[in-house]
């Protein structure tokens, strides 16, 4: 990968390239054009362009920005033309087309914002200021053919805003305002993946309060977060960054005789994990897998009324990897391992047992895929 700058000479320049990359930033400043390009953090054969024409009768100037692999993406903008364009597609991959422009001169007012999309998706962001309608629609971070609309009519008799953020191959997730009418509907699905069907709302005229945070889900995830006011108990559900048929729940159950919390974070793939507390136990258990990775079964639990106290953080694990790090206070010997960054057959375990006759601590980082604990 190239970065090159030709001021009066050729220097050379790359920054944060990766294998095989074609791509080139340069200015020349002597001749009858203002190049400059900027291609950054793209990997493997990315074909990406980005430039200032300041000479010639239009300004050209393009940023893609983190691209990956044959991506075709133009940012520009139009200074001396009949029309304003600017285009910023940011984070797209592989075969993305998507545009971003305004066209100031028309009739019409159109600003498009496709941001992190990914493989053939087709998103459209604009405003119609002159029309008898205003268009607002911001797909993010959209995924492989996802057809998402967020939009604004101001003119009609009822606001509807529409916000699918990180969603992800045909995923149909709506978020709307409904101001006009007898009730307050609100729906924010966000980072969801792959055929997800999940909402979020409020219903502030009706009897009860139901409000619900799927977030990061992924794959045919059957996950609800929600908020039952007026009933006899309170729910409350936070699956987060959860991956591919994994079921996890987390909830809160005030009005029973326990409280049940469940914080499963950041599983992926057939995951098994859950996070909870039972207060009105003879025990106190919190379990926390973070960053969990294809078939990792960790489990991080504190027994508080038993005779030991077992303390677990696999974080960022993956793929089979073998490393230990711990602390041994009570023994003769002080023993602390850190395997930072570690990768492939990692088997990693962080704990702490308080009541026995030595102290365990083990944190394993940015270990990699296929934990067995």
């Amino acid at each position: 990968m190239d970065r090159q700058t030709l001021r009066q000479d050729d220097s050379y320049i790359p920054l944060n390239t990766n294998k095989n990359m074609t791509s080139n930033r340069w200015t020349e400043r002597h001749s009858d054009k203002m190049i400059l390009m900027y291609p950054l953090n793209t990997n493997k054969d990315m074909k990406s362009n980005r430039w200032t024409d300041r000479h010639s009768d239009k300004m050209i100037l393009m940023y893609p920005l983190n691209t990956s692999k044959d991506m075709k993406s133009d940012r520009w903008t139009d200074r001396h033309s009949d029309k304003m364009i600017l285009i910023y597609p940011l984070n797209t991959n592989k075969n993305m087309t998507s545009n971003r422009w305004t066209e100031r001169h028309s009739d019409k007012m159109i600003l498009k914002y496709p941001l992190n999309t990914n493989k053939d998706m087709k998103s459209n962001r604009w405003t119609d200021r002159h029309s008898d309608k205003m268009i607002l629609i911001y797909p993010l971070n959209t995924n492989k053919d996802m057809k998402s609309n967020r939009w604004t009519d101001r003119h009609s008799d009822k606001m509807i805003l529409i916000y699918p953020l990180n969603t992800n191959k045909d995923m149909k997730s709506d978020r709307w305002t409904d101001r006009h009418s007898d009730k307050m509907i609100l729906i924010y699905p966000l980072n969801t993946n792959k055929d997800m069907k999940s909402n979020r709302w409020t219903d502030r005229h009706s009897d009860k309060m139901i409000l619900i945070y799927p977030l990061n889900t992924n794959k045919d995830m059957k996950s609800d977060r929600w908020t039952d006011r007026h009933s006899d108990k309170m729910i409350l559900k936070y699956p987060l960054n959860t991956r591919k048929d994994m079921k996890s729940n987390r909830w809160t159950d005030r009005h029973s005789d326990k409280m049940i919390l469940i914080y499963p974070l950041n599983t992926n793939k057939d995951m098994k994990s859950n996070r909870w507390t039972d207060r009105h136990s003879d025990k106190m258990i919190l379990i926390y897998p973070l960053n969990t990775n294809k078939d990792m079964t960790s489990n991080r639990w504190t027994d508080r009324h038993s005779d030991k106290m077992i303390l677990i953080y696999p974080l960022n694990t993956n793929k089979d990897m073998k490393s230990n790090r711990w602390t041994d206070r009570h023994s003769d010997k002080m023993i602390l391992i850190y395997p930072l960054n570690t990768n492939k057959d990692m088997k990693s375990n962080r704990w702490t047992d308080r009541h026995s006759d030595k102290m365990i601590l083990i944190y394993p980082l940015n270990t990699k895929q296929r934990h067995d604990e």
